[in-house]
């Protein structure tokens, strides 16, 4: 990691808008730097850091150069910006996304909180209007997935019918399909159910009076997610040639709200083995170096990392031939 050495004087904005820094580093000469954009929490007090300019557009976040907010005082470093600028994040457990990504489950839960909103709409602030519309959206939901079931079922029904005709085989005793009869009809809601239904929910839980039994009651209060093993977890690595330059995929293995970083080497195939390529915070890394003149075996391998510290196992390598 670099030691920055600052050459302006220490920052005074605090607003929505960057304020550049101009600093040099040991190990890269000059270079610009810039200030985060919002303040971000450190334990219990909020800074502004200095991030150089081609890290801040990747997000990178390991700086030597920290400021506190409201004092300005610099302090000593290094330091690491927390992902996604959250105060002691671990500190509370994070949960499963609370609307169900399954239909038949979307609707249940739809399902759930229409027959028991009544109670608590009152005390929650709910105009009737807004129960009545979830009702609304709710039926024809249903309504949706229940034709949905059974068209494709005489879907097919007749793709094998048309398969017989076609091509010949042995009829069914009971002959040709038959058109299948939907339910009754229900009004039309206008599309986004599920966008309406998050507002919805989002606006309850806002309410001075919602705890987490009504939540329970209603259908919407989250699963908590289960902390992955700190000594299994392992980045899976992809990388392709796209437009002259290495392109490695990685992701958080949906363990996101648990790491903070994705730490990245390359052995360049120079006999100088892995070294570091960058310290990442977002999916998707591209390795900027210039490709040789002469063929060569690029391997790349990564590690997450909390606390400044490797966790879990390192990545199977993956390799491609460049230059040439």
């Amino acid at each position: 990691m670099a030691d920055i050495f600052c050459h302006t004087e220490e920052p005074s904005n605090h607003g929505g808008e960057s304020t550049d820094l101009m600093a040099e580093s040991s190990c890269h000469g000059g270079e610009s730097f810039y200030l985060t954009e919002k303040p971000f929490c450190h334990g219990e007090k909020w800074f502004f850091a200095a991030l150089p300019a081609r890290c801040h557009a990747r997000r990178s976040f390991y700086f030597n150069a920290l400021y506190e907010f409201e004092t300005d005082r610099p302090v000593s470093g290094p330091f690491r910006v927390p992902k996604q600028n959250q105060c002691n994040k671990r500190q509370i457990m994070p949960k499963i996304d609370l609307i169900k990504s399954n239909d038949d489950a979307f609707a249940a839960q739809m399902g759930t909180f229409k027959n028991n909103i009544g109670g608590y709409a009152t005390i929650l602030g709910l105009p009737a209007q807004q129960v009545t519309d979830q009702a609304a959206d709710t039926d024809y939901l249903m309504h949706s997935l229940a034709c949905q079931k059974i068209v494709a079922n005489a879907a097919q029904q007749w793709t094998a019918w048309k398969g017989i005709i076609r091509s010949g085989g042995v009829i069914p005793a009971a002959g040709a399909p038959v058109l299948p009869n939907l339910p009754p009809v229900v009004p039309v809601v206008a599309p986004g159910i599920e966008a309406r239904f998050r507002a919805l929910v989002k606006q309850i839980k806002a309410h001075k009076n919602y705890n987490v039994a009504m939540g329970e009651a209603l259908g919407i209060e989250g699963a908590e997610q289960v902390a992955p093993d700190m000594s299994t977890v392992q980045p899976n690595l992809k990388v392709r040639l796209s437009g002259g330059r290495v392109e490695v995929d990685w992701g958080w293995q949906g363990n996101s709200a648990y790491l903070d970083l994705c730490e990245l080497q390359v052995d360049r195939g120079d006999g100088k083995g892995f070294g570091l390529l960058a310290f990442d915070s977002t999916p998707g890394y591209v390795d900027t170096a210039p490709l040789p003149a002469a063929p060569a075996k690029w391997t790349y391998r990564a590690i997450y990392r909390v606390d400044d510290a490797q966790v879990g196992q390192w990545s199977n390598p993956v390799s491609l031939t460049v230059g040439g």
